[in-house]
C-alpha cells in the first residue's frame, strides 16, 4: 500500500490527473486492491460523481471516496476503538 500526495495550485489540473489515474487502474484491475481518493468533506459527491459517469466502466466497487472525517470513522470502526 502507498501514499502520495499531489500538490499544486489551482487548476494545476490535479483533480483530472487523479480522476485520469483512478479510472485507467479501475478499468485496468477491477477487482485489485482498493483505491481510497481523499477529498475535503464538500468534494465526496462531487467526486463520487464524476467516477461513475465515466463511460465504459461498469462500477467502482475498488474505488472509495472518503472526507477526512468519514476516513477517521471507518479507522475507528475497523480498529474497534
Amino acid at each position: 500500500m502507498s501514499l502520495r500526495f499531489l500538490l499544486g495550485r489551482s487548476g494545476a489540473g490535479k483533480t483530472s490527473n487523479i480522476l485520469d489515474e483512478i479510472r485507467s487502474k479501475m478499468a485496468e484491475d477491477p477487482e485489485g486492491n482498493p483505491i481510497i481518493y481523499l477529498v475535503p468533506d464538500q468534494m465526496t459527491f462531487l467526486s463520487e460523481y464524476k467516477l461513475i459517469k465515466t463511460p465504459g466502466l461498469a462500477g467502482m466497487i475498488r474505488t472509495q471516496v472518503f472526507s477526512f472525517s468519514r476516513l477517521a470513522w471507518r479507522v475507528l470502526q475497523e480498529t474497534g476503538g
